[in-house]
């Protein structure tokens, strides 16, 4: 994986992030897990942001996530939020997806052979800031 291919992963990841937070905002009660999805959605777009700046510089257009994995993200998340929309609940579910970035950006910089060390710093803060959000919101469990 080279460089512009890592920074489309992260511009793609951080698209699921935001679109998730947008989605679930509206169901949300709770002032306090409110603010705690409201601050992720700030990081979120800070992140497709930077990873989109550092594409452009390279020539290349920023990604964003699949509509059917957005479509299928969003149709899950109706069902579930349908059915218990507690905090609890939209906790667990932020829970999973950051979870899932998280994985997924891993797997992705262990194939990642590119030559800028910037890269792989904003791939490793993006981690970081995925395992920070959930730690954000075990409090809510």
């Amino acid at each position: 994986m080279n460089d512009t291919e890592m920074l489309g992963c992260l511009c793609e990841d951080a698209d699921m992030g935001r679109s998730s937070a947008r989605r679930v905002l509206k169901h949300i009660k709770d002032t306090n897990l409110s603010a705690t999805v409201k601050e992720q959605l700030d990081d979120f777009e800070h992140a497709y942001d930077s990873a989109a700046q550092m594409l452009s510089q390279k020539g290349q257009n920023a990604p964003t996530s699949a509509p059917m994995a957005k479509t299928m993200a969003a149709v899950e998340s109706e069902m579930q939020t349908f059915m218990d929309s507690s905090s609890s609940k939209i906790a667990e579910m932020m829970i999973q997806g950051n979870t899932m970035g998280i994985t997924t950006i891993t797997k992705q910089l262990n194939d990642y052979n590119g030559e800028d060390p910037e890269v792989s710093k904003l791939s490793k803060k993006q981690i970081g800031m995925e395992q920070r959000n959930i730690e954000n919101l075990k409090k809510f469990l």
